[in-house]
This record gives C-alpha cells, structure tokens and sequence, in this order.
C-alpha cells in the first residue's frame, strides 16, 4: 500500500516540496499532502493516491507531477 508518507519522500527526492497537511472541509477531516511553496498551494488528498494502493508508487508520482506541473 501507498503511504502518505512514501509519497513526500518521492516528491522530495525529484525535487517538489511537500508536506502533510489536514483540512477539514463539510466537517469532514481530509488528509492530504500540499505541494511547492509560496501562499497558494495545490492539495492532493489521500483518497486520490488510495487509488493507487495495488499500483506503482512511480505511478502514482508521475500522475502527482503531470497535475503540479498543469497548476
């Protein structure tokens, strides 16, 4: 499985700043990890990267970095 975890340290190692983050939106609690630096910043959010849980963790930081390059 995926970790949030597994995925800073890749983002990391390629050069993106990333760290966790919660976010409570609808009284809901989401984790996620936001990407880069300055005051507006993208989110991904854990149950976007659980979809890659029985898929590569290169696959799942290609289709990271495709979208942080597009914002």
């Amino acid at each position: 499985m995926i970790t949030r975890e597994m995925i800073i340290k890749a983002l990391e190692e390629k050069g993106i700043k990333a760290e966790p983050t919660e976010v409570v939106k609808n009284n809901v609690t989401l984790q996620g990890i936001v990407l880069g630096t300055g005051n507006i910043r993208p989110t991904v959010y854990t149950e976007w990267y659980n979809s890659y849980a029985d898929e590569d963790l290169e696959d799942a930081i290609d289709e990271i970095m495709y979208k942080y390059n597009e914002a």
